[in-house]
Parts: C-alpha cells; structure tokens; sequence
C-alpha cells in the first residue's frame, strides 16, 4: 500500500498524483529525475571528450612546430658554424707548393666530336638509329660546354652519357657491319673518338 509523502494519503494503484493534495508521486518524480541526470551526464561527457580531443590536437601542433623550429635553428647554426670553420682554414692554410698548373677548356677531340657529329646529322637526319646516337652527343655537348671553365670538363656524368652512347654504337656498328656504307664509317669514328674522349678527354 503506498502513501502521499506531502499529505499522507492513501495512494491507488499506478497512480502518478495524489487525489488529495495533487501532488506528484515520489517515484513519477525521481524517475524524470534521473533521465534528466542522464542526459545531462552524456552532454558533459561529450564536451570532455571534444575539449580533451581539442588540447591534444592543439599541443601536439604546438609540438611540432616547435621541433621544427628548433631543428631550422639548429641546421642554421650548424651551416654557419662550418661557414666559419672554413673560412678560417681557409685563410690559416700556408700557401700550397707550386704545381704544374692544370689545363682548363675543351679539348682538340671535342672539337672533332662535335664535328663529325654534325656531319652525321646533316647526312642521315631521316635515320632514327643516328638521330638517337645524336641525341646522347647533343646531352653530352651541352654539359661539356656548361663545364668548360672547369679543369675536368669531362666528370662523371659525361662519361655515364658517353658509356651510354658507347654501347649502342657498338650495337649498331654490328647491326650495319652486314651491309656496310657511310654511315658506317661514322659510327666507327663516333666509337673511337668516345673511347678517347671516356678516357682523355681532358686536358692535362
């Protein structure tokens, strides 16, 4: 038997309000309660979470910059440091012995590769075979030229084009070796004229 909390009076069944006084039942009451409570409960859980999920994001950029910042600093640091350790070998280094000085330029058989490269192509522009072993002497040309102040004109990528250029020579002199003409003759003099360029072209 259930009674009214504020009145005292006997409650009937399933009853949500007192029949005397009108008030609310305590359980109606507690249940309204309670689903508030819950839904207040998830309301403040999800904004933890997004505050929570907010600040990671904002110091975990923050770190990262400020990794990113401190490493430019250092590698700044670091080029200026070596900058001035050279310069200061560079100005306490006793004067070097007397050398034989090196050559610098383009050597008399670039000047006769460029040559017959131009033959070549003046000769056989329509053969896509010699058109492709120019187009390596092209590359080849163009870097040289471009490092012809340098004392080695001829480094380590000209002579990669030139072994390049090397084997399809040697391809196509075999390839033509059947039935031989002029252009023939080209190719050998391109293949010899690599060899000496792969291994002296510069000047001493």
């Amino acid at each position: 038997m259930a009674y009214c909390t504020k009145c005292g009076s006997q409650l009937p069944p399933a009853a949500k309000f007192c029949p005397v006084c009108g008030s609310q039942i305590a359980s109606v009451a507690t249940k309204g309660t309670e689903g508030y409570k819950q839904a207040m409960y998830k309301k403040a859980v999800q904004k933890l979470q997004s505050q929570g999920e907010q600040l990671v994001k904002e110091k975990l950029t923050e770190t990262v910059k400020k990794s990113i910042s401190q490493n430019l600093k250092k590698e700044v640091s670091f080029n200026k440091n070596e900058i001035e350790n050279f310069e200061k070998s560079t100005i306490n280094k006793s004067k070097p012995e007397s050398t034989k000085p090196v050559s610098k330029g383009l050597s008399f058989w670039t000047w006769i590769y460029l040559t017959v490269n131009i033959l070549m192509v003046v000769k056989y522009n329509r053969s896509d075979e010699l058109m492709g072993i120019a187009f390596f002497s092209v590359i080849l040309l163009i870097v040289v030229f471009i490092r012809k102040s340098k004392q080695k004109p001829y480094n380590w990528l000209v002579k990669i084009i030139l072994g390049i250029q090397l084997i399809f020579l040697a391809a196509l002199i075999f390839e033509r070796s059947a039935y031989p003409d002029l252009s023939l003759l080209f190719l050998i003099a391109l293949l010899l004229i690599d060899l000496r360029l792969l291994f002296k072209g510069n000047k001493k």
